[in-house]
């Protein structure tokens, strides 16, 4: 019994997690003024028994805001999940990803700023860059996650999407 015990993979706590924000990160988003880690592929609903949310449900889809949290060693931002009714990736309402988003000439580009700056900070240089005179799309791939950053107007606005996702 002794030698399967070798071979079994030993889970790193929490504690040793936070050293390392890029093991972290594949593990889940850890909301960090809350100390709680939202794990990835966890049922919602699992979610919501132990930590408050709110819940807004809509024709075509349901979201639930975790609420302002800081993440990725020092990033406050307030933090969200969809689920689409028509994908067929949200039927199982698991925790796939999180997201963030801006609306506003001067909030967009200040959060642009910002999260890209931090995440240069936290993951060195952005894997894909695609800049354009109306758009700017960041992405990092840190072990099986990614992390997109979308600026772009729309009607004359400037939209700001930041998302979390567990490939």
């Amino acid at each position: 019994m002794w030698l399967l015990n070798i071979f079994r993979k030993k889970r790193e706590s929490l504690a040793e997690l936070k050293k390392d924000l890029s093991k972290l990160i594949n593990y889940g988003i850890l909301l960090e003024d809350a100390d709680v880690l939202l794990k990835w592929n966890e049922p919602i609903a699992g979610i919501r028994k132990n930590f408050p949310m709110q819940e807004k449900i809509f024709a075509d889809r349901a979201e639930y805001r975790f609420g302002e949290h800081i993440i990725l060693n020092g990033l406050k931002l307030s933090l969200n999940t969809v689920f689409w009714y028509h994908k067929e990736e949200s039927a199982d309402k698991k925790l796939k990803s999180v997201s963030f988003q801006a609306e506003g000439n001067d909030v967009a580009a200040e959060y642009l700023k910002l999260i890209g700056d931090h995440l240069e900070m936290q993951f060195k240089s952005a894997t894909s860059k695609e800049i354009n005179g109306t758009s700017t799309y960041l992405e990092w791939i840190v072990g099986n996650v990614k992390l997109s950053l979308y600026f772009f107007e729309k009607y004359s606005v400037n939209k700001l999407q930041f998302e979390i996702t567990k490939l």
